[in-house]
């Protein structure tokens, strides 16, 4: 009997203890569960890195993954130059690193890392991947060094497109940036806490990346097709030539033959409407109209129009077109110098404001027949230059008004007379001598850039 009752409380003992077992089992699981659950709940929630959080020593605690990207691209992109026995000059590099996805891992860690919310926090590595920003660094590399072109610049064999001879390379001792900054980029990856770069210059010399033997058939394609240039005919009937080093542009040359470039050829426009101009514009004038030599109305090239016409005469060698716009300046508003007439006339919105009679260069100091426009006008100022018999004079004027060097309109008080025949014994030094109280109104008229006609 007390075996059989000892062995019911031997069973009763053991179920018991499985009970508290299963107990303290559901317990653990339970917080497993509330501790699995925040846990997925913070790395949903939150987006922000914990305070105390760091990523390669760079502190990111309140930071998004966005933002801590970007202080760690500013962060990251220091560094020390350190060329032979020179001192150290500092670099604010321009890399781009891929780690966006990395801090994505880092952030959802951090925010369930005990670490961050104890002591000083963890610190996070994130593998730096140089993806762009080779090139703006290697212009920062070359400010910081001034004497990277060293004593002898290196440099390329090329074509002198004016003589279509072959200019030899140079090897010098200028610095090779390039290879300088992909070491840069490199270190900055294996070691992204080593913010000094050490290096000998003698190790990044420059070496002549085009030949002299390098350019013989290109040479060859040149004087075929690049040596005449190319001729454009303007609208207004001026000839504009393109030079063969701008034709190199267009037709370009390739182990296969040449390679027509529509972009070039839109640069090539681009060069001739910034540089063009008309030289003879045919205008209306108070006394008809005249052909006078252009030194002031700006020419509009049709840029479009114009590299379609390059491109087309680059393929055909033949003659190609220069096409103007329709001219949208405003010409209704101008001074007129009539030199036969003696007179000067203000046209403001197509009607004449003012109108008087004036004394122009005489036969040995002509005044100057074009298109102009007012440099600038200003009050009180004396004249000098020298006369014909080699004496000097110096005339005192209350209103200047230049528009070709020193040839201008201005009031001429010592005169008691203007217009006829006056400039053809006693004219002026080249000046436009006007009645002073003419001069003044015409001052109070216009402004710097206003146009100005002299014609005969």
């Amino acid at each position: 009997m007390r075996t059989e009752r000892n062995e019911q409380e031997t069973v009763k003992k053991d179920e018991k203890k499985n009970r508290r077992k299963k107990k303290i089992a559901g317990g653990i699981l339970a917080v497993v569960l509330v501790i699995g659950g925040f846990a997925a709940y913070r790395i949903s929630t939150v987006k922000e890195f914990p305070n105390n959080a760091k990523v390669d020593e760079v502190s990111v605690g309140g930071l998004t993954v966005r933002e801590a990207e970007e202080k760690i691209n500013r962060e990251a992109n220091k560094v020390e130059l350190k060329e032979d026995d020179r001192d150290a000059v500092t670099v604010k590099t321009q890399f781009k690193y891929e780690i966006k996805d990395t801090l994505k891992n880092r952030q959802a860690l951090s925010v369930v890392d005990p670490r961050n919310y104890m002591g000083s926090g963890a610190n996070y590595t994130v593998p730096l991947k140089v993806i762009g920003g080779e090139k703006e660094t290697a212009k920062r590399i070359r400010k910081a060094i001034p004497d990277h072109k060293g004593t002898v610049e290196t440099k390329d064999a090329y074509i002198d497109y004016e003589t279509m001879r072959i200019v030899r390379e140079v090897q010098g001792d200028t610095l090779d940036v390039e290879a300088l900054t992909k070491d840069v980029a490199e270190n900055r990856e294996q070691s992204p806490n080593e913010i000094v770069f050490t290096f000998k210059s003698k190790d990044y010399i420059a070496t002549p990346k085009v030949k002299f033997d390098d350019l013989q058939k290109e040479l060859k394609f040149a004087k075929y097709y690049l040596a005449d240039g190319l001729t454009l005919r303007a609208d207004s009937g001026d000839t504009v030539k393109i030079t063969p080093k701008q034709l190199s542009k267009v037709i370009l040359y390739t182990e296969d033959g040449p390679e027509y470039s529509e972009e070039g050829a839109q640069k090539v426009a681009k060069e001739l409407a910034k540089n063009y101009s008309q030289d003879v514009y045919t205008v209306e004038t108070e006394e008809g109209a005249k052909s006078l030599i252009n030194y002031g109305i700006k020419s509009s090239v049709d840029e479009k129009k114009t590299a379609e016409s390059i491109l087309k005469a680059a393929k055909s060698k033949e003659k190609g077109i220069l096409y103007l716009k329709a001219s949208n300046q405003d010409l209704s508003t101008r001074v007129e110098v009539s030199i036969s007439g003696q007179k000067v006339y203000y046209v403001q919105n197509g009607k004449v404001k003012l109108k008087t009679s004036v004394v122009t260069g005489g036969p040995n100091h002509a005044t100057p027949r074009g298109i102009f426009r007012l440099a600038y006008k200003e009050r009180n100022v004396t004249l000098k230059g020298s006369n014909g018999d080699g004496t000097d004079y110096a005339s005192k004027v209350s209103y200047w008004m230049p528009f070709n060097g020193g040839i201008g309109l201005h009031d001429a008080p010592w005169r008691s007379s203007f217009g006829g025949s006056i400039y053809q014994s006693g004219g002026s030094h080249g000046c436009v001598n006007m009645p002073p109280a003419k001069a003044k109104q015409l001052f109070g008229y216009i402004d710097a850039g206003t146009l100005i006609y002299v014609y005969d």
